[in-house]
């Protein structure tokens, strides 16, 4: 008996279990190289819980795949179906991994709800050596030691020579630690023989500048790569160091390591009295927040204030390098006969080969004074009204400018009186249009008058309507009223006497219509009733 009970479960076993959860572990593929990826797939079916390996708390941990394996972006799905009118959950979840290192490399299991996957082992091989392949990624940095806020050139180059469907990077260039300055380049695309094959080159580049003294690490991202023959490919991140030196100097001032050029653009002459300006061109390579903001220059020039408009820096970049052209104008107002010598610029940089701190010095520029004999020159206007208040004024006699003055001033006159006449007419014009009286029941028509005048309105529909507010109206008025009104506008011949007599019985029906007021009733009938104690 207990032989057949031991039988009977075993067999009936597969069918309790057959919609109990499970969850699972597959791969795309077991051997690879290392420039390859497979996919790594769990599946949890029968149950309702949903397989996450992002966001708040999720249930899967891919971080026990980070020390072997680069870890892609995981995809979760969920689906439910019907199968012989039961229903199963599947939850999947699917996750690249490249790999670090060649070799033999362990998927360890994963748990959940108490279910387990067994352990998975991929066997990677090593890129097999090929000078010329179809696709390879090459990066770079322009320097590996630089100074303090001296710039490079952070690069990464893409070789191919198939077709290509998409590439595309998986972020940004990303540094540790992160006080530096980075500025992305413009992509560049090129034709390059390498090892006797053409090869068709994309670049992404990014200028950076330090402005700490430390050693930084730069992280390149990774490249994906789509082919139009349905090939993926997915060049890893890549790993860059650059140490920056301090330079041999305190100084707080911006930092130019290169040796800066500077030019300046001034006229050849000026004329006492007139505006003079002129500018100081700076050319450097170097980021533009390095050049200073403001020029070592004094506030006055030969008695004169200068007056400084802020710089206008423009940047371009040569081979990653930022060179940038600052121009400082400035300007002042120059009050004396002699030449005007420009003041001199010194702007300090480092110099990249010692580490010294030198400065350079802008040309000497004099500007020549330029007077007309002809002309007077122009004078300080507060000295020339100080001077002319202390001198006696002559009297005036009058100019050659008497004519067209007193021409302009009798214009103006008359201008001002025609305005003035002008303002009067409309004014009492206006005055006239507001106390004009009201007429409402004016109308060409002389009967149809008569009756607007009875109704006091302006139409026979608005008078007719006041009544019916007042109180029930005799339906005799409104058919004498329509009557009259029909008669006015109709073609039919109505003599002048019948219209009168119309007219005279519509006005005995207005006056049997009007009601006393309360306090005229009120007296009629005091009045009767003093008369009735009268006769008593």
């Amino acid at each position: 008996m207990k032989h057949l009970i031991l039988a009977a479960t075993i067999f009936l076993s597969p069918f309790f279990n057959l919609h109990a959860a499970k969850l699972t572990a597959s791969v795309d593929k077991r051997t690879l190289t290392r420039d390859d990826f497979l996919t790594l797939t769990l599946t949890l079916t029968n149950s309702d819980i949903r397989l996450r390996a992002e966001g708040i708390d999720p249930n899967i941990d891919l971080t026990r795949l980070a020390r072997e394996f680069d870890v892609g972006q995981p995809e979760s799905h969920f689906r439910y179906r019907t199968e012989r009118t039961h229903g199963r959950t599947t939850s999947t979840l699917k996750v690249p991994l490249f790999p670090r290192t060649t070799g033999r490399l362990r998927i360890p299991g994963f748990h959940l709800e108490g279910l387990s996957t067994r352990p998975i082992d991929i066997h990677v091989l090593p890129v097999p050596a090929n000078p010329t392949p179809e696709l390879f990624v090459k990066t770079g940095i322009s320097q590996d030691s630089i100074w303090i806020k001296q710039s490079v050139e952070i690069y990464l180059d893409f070789y191919y020579r198939k077709a290509i469907r998409s590439a595309k990077l998986g972020g940004d260039l990303d540094a540790e630690p992160l006080q530096l300055l980075i500025q992305r380049l413009p992509d560049s695309s090129r034709t390059e023989l390498y090892h006797g094959m053409s090869y068709q080159v994309i670049r992404r580049a990014w200028s950076v500048t330090p402005t700490m003294k430390q050693s930084y690490t730069f992280f390149v991202p990774d490249l994906w790569v789509e082919t139009e023959d349905g090939e993926k490919r997915r060049f890893p991140v890549e790993t860059l160091t650059l140490s920056v030196k301090a330079t041999k100097t305190s100084t707080l001032l911006p930092v130019i390591t290169d040796m800066p050029v500077i030019n300046v653009e001034a006229p050849d002459s000026f004329a006492p009295g007139t505006p003079l300006s002129w500018r100081y061109v700076i050319t450097a390579r170097t980021h533009p927040a390095n050049l200073p903001e403001v020029l070592a220059l004094p506030e006055t020039l030969g008695g004169a204030r200068l007056f400084f408009s802020p710089p206008v820096k423009k940047v371009e970049y040569v081979n990653g390098v930022p060179v940038t052209q600052a121009t400082y104008e400035v300007s002042m107002l120059p009050q004396s006969e002699s030449d005007i010598r420009l003041p001199a610029v010194k702007l300090p940089y480092i110099d990249a080969a010692s580490g010294k701190q030198l400065e350079i010095l802008a040309q000497e520029r004099t500007v020549r004074v330029n007077v007309d004999s002809n002309r007077p020159l122009p004078q300080d206007p507060v000295a020339t009204a100080e001077k002319s208040s202390k001198l006696p004024q002559p009297a005036h006699t009058g100019s050659d400018n008497a004519p067209a003055w007193k021409i302009t001033s009798m214009v103006m006159a008359i201008l001002w009186l025609l305005t003035v006449s002008a303002w009067i007419r409309w004014e009492k014009k206006r005055s006239q249009d507001i106390h004009k009286p009201d007429h409402p029941h004016q109308s060409s028509n002389p009967t149809l008058q008569k009756l607007l005048k009875m109704l006091n309105s302006r139409t026979v529909e608005e008078g007719l309507f006041m009544l019916q507010k007042q109180g029930p109206i005799d339906a005799d008025i409104v058919k004498h009223a329509r009557n009259i009104q029909r008669a006015c506008y109709s073609n039919l011949s109505v003599s002048p006497h019948e219209l009168e007599k119309a007219l005279a019985a519509f006005q005995d029906l207005l006056r049997k219509q009007q009601r006393p007021s309360r306090e005229e009733s009120w007296q009629h009938h005091l009045m009767r009733e003093y008369q009735k104690q009268k006769t008593r």
